[in-house]
């Protein structure tokens, strides 16, 4: 996250024009931070925070990503394609400690339905509008940014793509109780996204999918098309 920050205050200070002085943050606010044992409230934060919006950041960074080769700015494709890995690798960390929990009380996946439900509600009625993300370049503004009209169709995308059916994985491993073994062990845990295989594609939507599809199927290579 540090070097998320860094990334983010020089690529502002790139673009900003008549000043001097680089763009650096201010004095970090004061705060608290209380650790419970609440597994309900847990897996709820988890599948908003974590499946959810690190599945949509990941996303919406390849889209940035892909769109920012028309800009010709070697430092926008550069940092994109690293936030784009990291949140990837966020996203698998989520998933993976649902999936743990998952299989500690599976009633906890009656929760994770409600969220995204819940989630589904708010997105509206824009699914054939989602499925239809192919040109990236459109999605993204001037400066990169994803536009506020393609905010809700990307994370339908995500939601009816990826997401759902991910849970519907997890749900069939524990229903089975195939639950595996190294996922028990923290020290054998890897939620690291395959950075070396993203210069084997140039598309970037499909090297998140691979990688969240990958990890949630028990794959350890990339997945085809399939």
């Amino acid at each position: 996250e540090i070097d998320h920050a860094q990334l983010s205050f020089a690529v502002a200070s790139y673009f900003r024009t008549g000043e001097e002085n680089q763009l650096r943050p201010g004095h970090f606010p004061s705060h608290q931070l209380s650790i419970g044992n609440d597994k309900v409230s847990l897996v709820k934060r988890l599948t908003i925070e974590g499946l959810v919006n690190e599945t949509v950041s990941a996303v919406e960074l390849s889209i940035r990503r892909d769109a920012s080769f028309c800009t010709n700015v070697p430092l926008l494709i550069s940092v994109f394609e690293k936030l784009m890995v990291d949140e990837t690798s966020h996203s698998l960390l989520a998933w993976s400690s649902v999936y743990w929990l998952a299989f500690q009380d599976k009633s906890l996946l009656l929760e994770v339905d409600k969220v995204i439900k819940s989630e589904k509600e708010e997105c509206g009625d824009m699914l054939s509008i989602a499925l239809e993300l192919k040109d990236s370049s459109t999605m993204v503004d001037e400066c990169g940014f994803i536009k506020s009209s393609w905010s809700n169709p990307i994370r339908l995308f995500c939601l009816k793509t990826l997401i759902e059916p991910m849970i519907q994985s997890i749900k069939e491993k524990v229903l089975m109780e195939s639950f595996e073994q190294k996922f028990i062990l923290r020290p054998d845990l890897n939620f690291e996204a395959p950075a070396n295989e993203m210069r084997e594609t140039s598309c970037g939507l499909e090297f998140v999918c691979s990688s969240l599809l990958a990890f949630v199927n028990g794959r350890t290579n990339t997945p085809s098309n399939e």
